[in-house]
């Protein structure tokens, strides 16, 4: 088991979502990122983000391996290479694993590294993370839970957490944080699952 299957198992264990109650109860806040529905085209995210937009580009081994792995990210799916939040770069990832090759999952991923320097400052991986969960706040109101961030931490890593559901939509954020001679290698992930398949999938636990 590698150190990155090892991070998603403790999430899944350690970080449970609210129960259904508290999903259902929760505000629609419209379309959920971008102003795209669920189900949208290409061509619906193109009119978005314009010529930023670009494609996922998959090896024939990879296309062979999504076939023996439904539902997972789609080869050939589009990506947007500088979507931001707050001055923070991620790499944005359009599924379109849904009927008819249409939006199904959205994923923003961020891999650097802050310098001793900058963690002394008080900008660490953490600062990032909160940086970016004020906005989600902004767009999405408080996430389930306590309103304090979940957090684990061992000598290895550390791992941030929060959760939030709005307009049917399960936004789920992670920053994986392991130290480095330098500083802080981090990866800060922001996941946008439609609710219906988030339940199918036990990201949030039926009734």
């Amino acid at each position: 088991m590698n150190r990155y299957t090892s991070t998603l198992l403790v999430i899944a264990v350690l970080f449970p979502v609210a129960p259904v109650s508290a999903v259902e109860a929760a505000p629609t806040l419209g379309v959920v990122f971008e102003g795209l529905p669920w189900g949208a085209t290409e061509s619906q995210i193109r009119e978005v983000f314009g010529s930023k937009l670009s494609k996922v580009q998959c090896t024939d081994t990879e296309k062979v391996s999504q076939a023996a792995r439904p539902g997972a990210f789609q080869c050939d799916s589009p990506i947007v290479n500088d979507y931001t939040i707050d001055g923070i770069t991620f790499r944005a990832y359009f599924n379109m694993g849904g009927p008819n090759d249409t939006l199904n999952e959205i994923r923003l991923d961020r891999v650097a590294t802050v310098t001793n320097d900058q963690i002394k400052a008080g900008e660490g991986a953490e600062y990032r993370f909160n940086r970016v969960k004020a906005e989600l706040v902004r767009r999405y109101g408080e996430p389930l839970g306590s309103g304090k961030s979940q957090k684990i931490s061992n000598e290895s890593l550390t791992v941030l957490a929060e959760k939030w559901v709005a307009d049917k939509t399960v936004v789920s954020m992670t920053d994986t944080v392991i130290p480095d001679k330098r500083g802080q290698m981090y990866l800060l992930t922001v996941v946008y699952t439609p609710l219906d398949e988030a339940i199918k999938s036990q990201i949030v636990p039926p009734k």
